[in-house]
């Protein structure tokens, strides 16, 4: 495989693994209700998943990212 497949592999990777711990902590949620699907969203919680996906995603950015 080329090098570069692997990277976007590893940034998309790394954005997935960065989201997990706030999705364990259950910041998103859904119900169905009445034949409808109710999704709620905690924003604290949306926000330290993205900053955690964008911080692995950063950190694999400086390893290979320049070269």
């Amino acid at each position: 495989m080329n090098n570069v497949y692997v990277r976007i592999a590893v940034y998309v990777l790394s954005t997935l693994l960065g989201s997990l711990p706030a999705v364990a902590m259950g910041w998103f949620s859904y119900q169905y209700v009445d034949g409808l699907i109710q999704v709620s969203i905690h924003v604290e919680g949306a926000i330290s998943a993205l900053a955690t996906a964008f911080g692995l995603s950063a950190g694999v950015f400086q390893i290979w990212g320049k070269k």
